[in-house]
C-alpha cells in the first residue's frame, strides 16, 4: 500500500466525511457502521471518484461527501456478501454478521445502500443518481448470478466474467464516470472513464481470487481459500480444472 500512501490528504477527508455523515438516531446502525465503515477499507473507490474529479475539473465543495457514496455502496456490498458466505472475517475483524447476526446485518447493508442514494440525490444530478441505482442492480445481479453458479464445476470463463465485472468493476466504473459527470463534461470522456474504471475492476477482481489462494491471512485481512471451500469457482480454479485428469474430475464432482 505504500504506492496509496501519497494520497494521505484525501484519505483523512474523505474518512472524516464518513465519520461525519454516518447519521442515524438507531444507536445499533450507527454502531455497526463505525465496526463496517469506518475499519480498515482502503477507500480505492472514493479516491477514484476524488481523482477522477479533479482531473476533469470538478471543484466542488461536496466533493468528500459524494465520495462516500461508492464506500456506502461498497460496504453495504461486503455486509451482505458475509451473510451470504456466512463469513466470520472482514477486513482483519469480525464481520457484522458475526457480531449482530444476519438479520441486523442485513438491515444494516439496506441502511448503507439508502443512504449512498440520498448523498447521490443531493447533488442534484439525476445522470449521477441513476448512475448509482443501476450500478447498485447489475451488483445485487452479479450475487445473485454467484449464487446460481455455486459448486458449478463446469463454469466458463465468460461467466465468471459476468459475475466479476457485476460484482466488483462496475462500481469502480461508476466511480470513475462519476467525477466525469459532476464536472459536466462530454459524454465521450464520461465513456472513457467508466472503460478505464471497468478494466481496473476487473484486474482488482482477478489479483484478489489469485490471492486467495496464494496469500495468507494475515496480508489478506480475511481466510485465504474460503472460495474453493464456498463452492465459488474462480478463474484460477477454472484453469486447474481444466488440466485436471478426466477421472480425478469426476472425483471432485462426487466429493
Amino acid at each position: 500500500m505504500d504506492f496509496l500512501a501519497r494520497f494521505g490528504r484525501h484519505f483523512e477527508k474523505i474518512n472524516a466525511e464518513l465519520q461525519r455523515s454516518l447519521d442515524s438516531s438507531v444507536p445499533l446502525i450507527r454502531e455497526m457502521g463505525e465496526h463496517s465503515l469506518l475499519g480498515e477499507g482502503k477507500r480505492l473507490r472514493p479516491l477514484l471518484f476524488m481523482l477522477a474529479s479533479g482531473l476533469c475539473g470538478y471543484q466542488g465543495e461536496d466533493v468528500y461527501r459524494i465520495s462516500t457514496v461508492f464506500e456506502y455502496v461498497h460496504t453495504a456490498s461486503l455486509i451482505h456478501d458475509d451473510v451470504l458466505d456466512d463469513a466470520d472475517i472482514r477486513r482483519k475483524k469480525p464481520s457484522a454478521k458475526h457480531v449482530w447476526g444476519n438479520l441486523a446485518a442485513v438491515l444494516g447493508g439496506d441502511f448503507f445502500y439508502s443512504t449512498a442514494a440520498a448523498i447521490a440525490l443531493e447533488t442534484g444530478r439525476p445522470k449521477l443518481l441513476k448512475l448509482i441505482n443501476d450500478t447498485t442492480l447489475r451488483m445485487i445481479e452479479g450475487q445473485v448470478l454467484e449464487l446460481m453458479h455455486t459448486h458449478d464445476w463446469n463454469l466458463d470463463k465468460e461467466r465468471y466474467m459476468d459475475i466479476i465485472v457485476a460484482k466488483t468493476a462496475e462500481l469502480m466504473s461508476a466511480a470513475c464516470a462519476s467525477g466525469a459527470i459532476m464536472a459536466d463534461i462530454d459524454e465521450e470522456k464520461v465513456d472513457q472513464l467508466a472503460q478505464f474504471g471497468l478494466n481496473l475492476g476487473i484486474a482488482f477482481q482477478l489479483m484478489d481470487d489469485i490471492l486467495d489462494y496464494t496469500s495468507s491471512e494475515k496480508t489478506f485481512g480475511k481466510p485465504v481459500g474460503k472460495d474453493l471451500r464456498e463452492g465459488k469457482i474462480t478463474l484460477p480454479l477454472i484453469y486447474s480444472l481444466a488440466d485436471l485428469d478426466p477421472k480425478e474430475f469426476e472425483r471432485l464432482l462426487d466429493s
